[in-house]
């Protein structure tokens, strides 16, 4: 009885909702996929539903697509604009010069059968007119893609491109990583053959050039048939097949859904799948030899799903239908071919002569009818999308950075050579979406030009802290202060121009070598000799130089596009040459680390050039040697400690080098709070942590 009550009550619900126009979901799970759609009301199934919602949303968007309009007017210019629009329209009405043209014709073939004798002046006429309206239409074609179209399309790509770009460019790293921001900017990614931009741009006028065809070619219909016996019910039932065409678009495709993968067995395919086929994984699928494992796993997880269906989920759902989609499609096959069938009808009962050139024209023409109506369908179902994918475009691009920028220049007073001061107080901090600390309550201070050592085990919150000095992230709790000034008033540019960062997970840019090192100071990145010195500071110029372009050397060469390679010999010239071209330069995790140390000389060597001026005040290098070998990490740490000037140095690590008898202080981190602090005499007298830790790691080399 409960139960029964119950689903009552779930059926009472559903209704409601339905009735009152609000959203529901509902659950389809077909093979290995559930798709989710999420469902209006009854009146959306309607035909033109769709495109009143369409219309409400173009109007609350106004402001968008106003904006949208100026910009394109602006980047295609008048002319080519204007020429584009008189082109679209012209184009628009050649379906129904077609139509004129051949009506014509058909006429002359009637005329045939009837009088058994033919008019060739009005023959050659009609014929020699279709053919040169068909070359004029290539002609027009041509001239419109060549000189029009990609010219604008190229204009328009490239505009909207840079602004997508300068949108995601100035973002912080909290704002990068919100999903919300992500999911908007995946929705901007350009398709495979044009960018957004022109997608929204062409496909508002597509439908609406495709409006103006139909009409004209039902009126060019009209004007051919009224004057024939039967022709206006003729052209009556032929319509019948694009209504029952629209009638089909609307109950058959779903409007907003989600599908998801379920089938446990298939996502563990996929990713064994991944697992054994790419390059990625090659090295470690062979050292731990998973080879037999994958085929036999393979072979477990296929007997496991037995029959049930793999491929996509929308061939299963066009495969079942309900009720009311097969009446609609006995509709669709009877409407087809009512045309032929009123033909015989009234040629055999009721003695009309209607031609059957007509005919063979109204039938021809329903088909291009229904094929136009099925596209002006998909543009206005995917005007709702335009509408949203333009709104994201502009929304994007005022999306406030979730770290606040500063008022103030860094630093306050032109204090030229003296190096930051740090000092948190009091400060806890944990990542965006997660709730356990990574810094907890943390207070200590860094002196201006003195040399500090953070050590403590890998996640004790080493690399939090660097993050935090340079506002990657702020602080969930305490304060941060940068020469006595909180680190929010500073202007963030400003404060990270000041700094030179060399973080653990160093980037590995895909360009060349010089460019790889010239970013460290993107002013002088053509500044051959201070590439050179700086890539002589880091220990690298060995290693670039038995390159054979040296500096100039592209560590990752383009990707290959499309080719058609596979039908190549396997040794002729041109695959010869693709091996040569897409060759990769093998670069160690050593080389790399020695680049990203190089790439931290750029700014430094920018400073000794300038007359004794530290525009950089803070080093930081987190984890600078971890591939590197002892005496290239005993250099590194020479280099860095002789040429640091009266700059602040943070050295961050978890190995216990010789550096730490030379730092101002010590920082002894563990679950990110500071434990102990001192110099290396006073942490080892201390007969703490940091002296267990050290006297561990140092009775390795005993």
């Amino acid at each position: 009885m409960t139960e029964t009550t119950e689903k009552d009550a779930q059926s009472k619900s559903l209704l409601k909702s339905v009735l009152d126009h609000d959203v529901y979901v509902t659950s389809t799970v077909l093979g290995c996929y559930e798709i989710l759609e999420e469902v209006q009301s009854w009146a959306s199934l309607l035909p033109g539903w769709k495109v009143f919602e369409n219309a409400k949303v173009f109007i609350e968007d106004w402001p968008f697509v106003a904006r949208f309009a100026v910009d394109c007017m602006e980047q295609g210019g008048f002319w080519l604009l204007f020429t584009y629009t008189c082109f679209r329209l012209a184009m628009s009405i050649t379906s129904a010069g077609s139509l004129y043209l051949s009506g014509r014709l058909m006429n002359v073939i009637s005329d045939f059968v009837k009088k058994e004798t033919i008019d060739q002046t009005r023959f050659y006429h009609a014929a020699g007119s279709l053919l040169v309206w068909k070359l004029m239409e290539v002609q027009v074609d041509r001239i419109y893609t060549l000189q029009v179209q990609v010219p604008l399309r190229v204009r328009i790509d490239a505009y909207f491109e840079d602004l997508i770009l300068q949108a995601k460019v100035r973002l912080d790293l909290p704002t990068f990583k919100d999903p919300v921001v992500k999911t908007k900017f995946e929705q901007l990614k350009p398709s495979y053959s044009s960018g957004q931009g022109w997608k929204i741009f062409s496909g508002v006028f597509t439908t609406f050039t495709s409006l103006i065809s139909i009409v004209t070619e039902l009126a060019v219909l009209w004007a051919l048939l009224r004057e024939e016996e039967g022709g206006t019910t003729f052209a009556l039932i032929a319509g019948i097949r694009p209504l029952v065409d629209i009638l089909s678009y609307s109950a058959f495709y779903p409007q907003v859904f989600y599908t998801r993968l379920v089938n446990p067995a298939l996502r563990e395919i996929k990713k064994l799948g991944k697992l054994g086929t790419e390059e990625e994984f090659r090295k470690h699928v062979v050292a731990d030899g998973l080879q037999d494992f994958i085929i036999e796993d393979m072979a477990r997880l296929r007997r496991e799903l037995g029959g049930t269906r793999t491929d996509n989920p929308w061939e299963i759902l066009w495969e079942q239908t309900s009720p009311f989609e097969k009446v609609i499609s006995y509709f669709s096959a009877i409407s087809e071919d009512l045309p032929l069938i009123l033909f015989v009808w009234m040629s055999v009962w009721n003695g009309s002569s209607f031609p059957l050139t007509s005919l063979t024209l109204l039938t021809n023409t329903t088909k291009s009818l229904g094929w136009q109506i099925d596209g002006v369908m998909r543009n206005f179902r995917q005007m709702g999308g335009f509408h949203k994918t333009l709104r994201t475009l502009y929304e994007v691009m005022a999306i406030e950075n979730l770290v606040k920028d500063g008022d103030h220049d860094y630093p306050l007073i032109s204090n030229s050579n003296l190096g930051m001061k740090i000092e948190f107080k009091s400060v806890s901090f944990s990542y965006p979406g997660k709730d356990a600390t990574s810094i907890d309550d943390m207070s200590f201070t860094i002196g201006a030009g003195q040399l500090c050592v953070i050590v403590g085990e890998n996640g004790c919150g080493k690399s939090s802290t660097v993050n935090l000095i340079s506002r990657i992230y702020d602080a969930t709790k305490g304060e941060i202060l940068i020469d006595d000034t909180p680190i929010t008033s500073f202007k963030t540019k400003s404060l990270r121009k000041a700094q030179t960062i060399l973080y653990q997970d160093f980037v590995k840019y895909p360009t060349s070598i010089g460019e790889n090192i010239g970013f460290g100071d993107v002013e002088h990145i053509s500044d051959t000799t201070r590439l050179h010195d700086s890539a002589e500071s880091a220990g690298a110029l060995s290693f670039i130089k038995a390159q054979s372009s040296g500096f100039d050397t592209q560590i990752e060469t383009p990707s290959t596009v499309w080719s058609s390679l596979s039908r190549a010999k396997v040794d002729g010239p041109l695959q010869k040459w693709v091996k040569e071209y897409e060759q990769e330069v093998a670069v160690s995790g050593g080389q790399w680390q020695r680049l990203a140390i190089a790439r931290s000389f750029m700014r430094v060597k920018r400073d000794d050039e300038d007359k004794g001026t530290n525009q950089v005040k803070l080093l930081v290098y987190d984890e600078p040697s971890s591939a590197l070998d002892p005496k290239a990490e005993f250099e590194l740490f020479e280099k860095l400690r002789t040429e640091r000037r009266n700059r602040t140095l943070i050295f961050i690590t978890h190995r216990f080098g010789h550096l730490t008898k030379y730092a101002d202080v010590i920082l002894y981190m563990k679950d990110g709070k500071i434990l102990e602090k001192g110099t290396h005499a006073e942490l080892l007298a201390l007969d703490g942590s940091y002296a267990h830790l050290y006297n561990v790691q140092a009775q390795a080399f005993v």
